[in-house]
């Protein structure tokens, strides 16, 4: 699946990997978040850039906030 740019695939049906296809598939640094859907609202564990978790009320606001972050980081593929 791609989102606006971003790779995206399932590994359930509700756990996703996304990925950045601007960085080359040998750089750790393309794989940026892992998404799951809890019910309530969907969290992003991140991996790339920094780390961390972070909570968002829908799916469109989880990977539009992953597809600001390609945009932002400027990596070079």
């Amino acid at each position: 699946m791609d989102y606006d740019g971003l790779e995206v695939a399932a590994l359930s049906d509700r756990e996703w990997r996304v990925s950045d296809p601007q960085v080359t598939e040998r750089d750790a640094r393309r794989v940026l978040a892992y998404v799951e859907d809890l019910g309530d609202y969907v969290m992003v564990m991140w991996l790339s850039p920094g780390g961390g978790w972070a909570a968002f009320a829908s799916k469109k606001d989880a990977f539009e906030a992953l597809r600001r972050t390609t945009l932002m980081r400027g990596v070079a593929a």
